[in-house]
């Protein structure tokens, strides 16, 4: 089973790279769509909390 899973990432035969190509986009499509959202939801977190930090900061400046 997972020989014939691994089989289709060879390159021996041409309709590989078919599915190498579909696999891969797959991956790509999921891969930005999960950063994008990972990446603005970090740096939604990392400016509200530094302007509370230098708030805080200047407050006491």
């Amino acid at each position: 089973m997972f020989l014939k899973f691994f089989s289709l990432f060879n390159s021996e035969f041409y309709p590989t790279y078919f599915y190498k190509f579909f696999f891969y986009s797959f991956l790509l499509h999921f891969n930005f769509f999960f950063s994008h959202f990972f990446y603005s939801f970090l740096l939604h977190f990392n400016f509200f909390f530094s302007h509370f930090f230098y708030s805080f900061l200047l407050h006491f400046l």
